[in-house]
Parts: structure tokens; sequence; C-alpha cells
């Protein structure tokens, strides 16, 4: 299907409105201030909030690739790339919720730094779908090179986040669990960060 920028194909636009949903979804991840622990309750809402909105997102895309004759790239590597990017969501609201079940706040300076990292890989993604939908798939390199970047920053990170966690916390093995499975929980989310750059990459072979 050819398309133009005034009428993008609709599984393009889902997409975006997924995209969108994940780059808002990052921000209030980075941004959001949590002044009390009353605060991270809220926090853990919002972002379930967006999840649950991913997940409506991925069955229209679903829906919309089965009445669709023809898609301007191939339906598989779209419904694909929306579940990659879903899978962001799904990490973020896990985060989200071991801040609350766990009660960690304030949150430490690694922790700001993997939200930040997140959040940059969201706008990147989303710049990515803008690029996608208007078929300049070469320039989605650039995007996709600076998401590898923050992941592999945050490899590093992580790491030496968790060891740090057995001296400060040498005598509160439970506080070592509670935040190690956190810290885990923010590498599988730039790891989903890694397949979704994965998935545009291929479409750029396949397309570009």
């Amino acid at each position: 299907m050819i398309f133009t920028k005034k009428e993008k194909d609709k599984t393009f636009q889902l997409l975006l409105k997924l995209a969108e949903t994940t780059k808002e979804a990052g921000h209030v991840f980075f941004e959001y201030k949590i002044q009390n622990p009353e605060d991270l309750t809220v926090f853990s809402k919002k972002l379930k909030s967006y999840e649950i909105r991913g997940q409506e997102l991925v069955i229209e895309v679903s829906k919309q690739l089965d009445v669709s004759l023809i898609t301007p790239i191939e339906r598989e590597d779209i419904l694909h790339l929306a579940e990659r990017i879903d899978g962001i969501l799904n990490w973020l609201d896990e985060c989200g919720a071991r801040f609350e079940m766990y009660d960690i706040f304030p949150a430490t300076n690694e922790m700001l730094l993997f939200s930040e990292y997140i959040s940059k890989c969201c706008d990147e993604i989303y710049d990515c779908i803008v690029l996608l939908s208007e078929k300049k798939f070469s320039s989605m390199n650039y995007q996709i090179s600076k998401i590898n970047g923050y992941v592999d920053a945050c490899d590093m990170l992580g790491r030496k986040a968790i060891k740090s966690l057995f001296t400060i916390y040498k005598d509160n093995p439970i506080k070592i669990i509670q935040e190690k499975e956190l810290y885990e929980a923010l590498q599988r989310t730039m790891e989903r960060c890694t397949r979704v750059s994965g998935v545009l990459a291929t479409i750029i072979l396949k397309n570009a």
C-alpha cells in the first residue's frame, strides 16, 4: 500500500500510538516525583495504566492486520514489533510494582540513571516508528545505535549496582534481595528495548 504523510497506513497509525504510549510511560518512569511512600502506589498505578493501554493497542494492531489485504511492510514484522514494544510497557509495570511492594524510597542514583536511560530509549523508539511510518528506513540506524548504546551503559551500571548491595546491606539480606530484584527488572526493561531495536534492524534490512 502506498501512503503519504497526509494519510498513513492504519497499522502504522496504531504503531505510532503504541510508541507514543511507551514514550509517555518512559517519561513518567523517569520524571515522576516520589516525595513520600504513598506516592509509590500512585506511581505503580500510572505505569499499570500504560501497560493495559499497550495490550489494547497490540490487540488493535492484530485485528487491523487480519482485515488488511496489503500491508506496507510484512505483517509478521508489524505484529512482532508491536509485541516487542509492548514488552517494554510490561516491564515498566513490573518495575513500578517492585518499587511499591518493597517500599523503595528514595530511589538510588543508580536507579535514577537507569530510569533516565529507559526514558531515552523510549524516545528513540518513538522517533524510529515515526521514520518507519514515513518509510525512511535508513534514517532509523542512528536511533538504533543510540538505543544500543544506552543498553550497553546499563549493563555495566546494573552489575556495579548489584555488587554494591552486598557492601551497603551486608547486615540486611532482605534488603539485598529486594533491591537486587528491582535492578534485575530494570535490566530486563532495557533488554526489551534491545529486542525492539533488533526487530527494527531486521525491518531495515528487508526494506531499505
